[in-house]
């Protein structure tokens, strides 16, 4: 920084974005104002929601799969098949 008042400004903007938009390992990935504000235990309990129902859905595309590899292939009609 050239001076104290950019000095300042480039502080600030660090701070701001530590305290307010990095997710941090350490408090289960919220950013600290989101802890500090209590707001933690309803952001945890929806991502665990999100995961779970994206479990759900990649167990429900791989048992189609399995069903779909099970089902005997129709065998297809002689193309000249006349009575």
């Amino acid at each position: 920084p050239a001076n104290a008042e950019e000095a300042r400004r480039i502080i600030g903007g660090y701070v701001r974005h530590y305290n307010t938009e990095r997710l941090h390992s350490a408090i289960d990935y919220v950013t600290p104002a989101d802890r500090l504000a209590g707001k933690h235990l309803a952001i945890v309990a929806e991502r665990d929601r999100k995961l779970e129902a994206a479990r759900e859905r990649r167990a429900e595309c791989r048992r189609g799969a399995r069903n779909a590899e099970r089902r005997p292939a129709s065998s297809p009609e002689p193309l000249d098949s006349h009575p």
